[in-house]
């Protein structure tokens, strides 16, 4: 009997994983929920690979979007961290972002939107996926 090390497609060797997250307009701040929190936790040798943001609804104009991630230290051993990511896709419905970002030791990580600014243009709920290995 062999076995199938594919798994029917899942790869044993490097898996992705997702994480879904969500904003909504009406909170005001620029927080996604990532798995329904706002913050989770990474193990160290987590990286986040990519992520894409969709519009949720269609609009006349897309506005680029910029990404923040937050990592912070739950034993308050190390600073907090914030890295940005700009989108590759300008003013598209589907925004990717390139993050290859190791997480390095135990984080609490949250995401948002860059900054008030931002916040004024974007006047629908916005979908993000993230992919980690």
């Amino acid at each position: 009997m062999e076995t199938d090390l594919s798994l029917n497609g899942h790869n044993l060797i490097g898996p992705v994983h997702y994480i879904h997250c969500f904003h909504k307009k009406e909170k005001g701040n620029g927080d996604f929920s990532l798995n329904s929190f706002k913050k989770i936790i990474m193990n160290k040798n987590n990286v986040l690979l990519k992520a894409k943001i969709i519009y949720e609804t269609n609009q006349s104009q897309y506005n680029t979007i910029s990404l923040f991630l937050r990592k912070e230290d739950p034993n308050g051993s190390t600073k907090s961290s914030v890295h940005r990511f700009n989108s590759t896709d300008i003013r598209k419905k589907e925004q990717n972002f390139d993050i290859n970002h190791g997480i390095g030791i135990y984080y609490v990580i949250s995401m948002s939107l860059t900054d008030e600014t931002q916040l004024t243009y974007v006047k629908e709920n916005l979908l993000l996926l993230v992919e980690y290995r």
